[in-house]
């Protein structure tokens, strides 16, 4: 490949990261209004959806329901029933500070922790 041919194909990359630039941020505005607007107007369906019939589309929020754990709550409850210990096992977890205080006191080997902490390359893409 050429470097005109390279010089071609960075000047359309970059015209096209602009074009999705612009694209994305119109499709951010419409989404937003679209949603208020099916809000506004729209009709809870029998699983709570809410539906705008717009010509032959449908705009739909839809419903979504989830059930986080709310943890200070529940370790609350669970020490007030004894269940602490039994809910809430103890966890053994790596601390990385640990090991390299031990290092640095001489009771791990450079090799020892070049091989716990592996180096690992990756690369990102740019054009400036």
């Amino acid at each position: 490949m050429e470097l005109t041919d390279i010089q071609k194909e960075l000047d359309q990359y970059l015209a096209l990261k602009e074009q999705i630039k612009l694209l994305s941020e119109r499709e951010t505005t419409l989404k937003v209004r679209l949603k208020a607007a099916a809000e506004k107007l729209g009709e809870v369906d029998g699983k709570g959806h809410i539906v705008l019939h717009v010509g032959d589309k449908k705009l739909t929020n839809q419903r979504k329901v989830s059930n986080p754990l709310d943890a200070a709550l529940a370790e609350k409850i669970i020490t007030e029933k004894g269940l602490l210990d039994e809910c809430m096992p103890f966890v053994r977890q790596l601390d990385q500070d640990a090991l390299r205080a031990a290092y640095y006191k001489e009771q791990l080997t450079d090799e020892e922790i070049e091989s716990m902490f592996p180096e690992k390359v990756s690369y990102a893409f740019l054009v400036q």
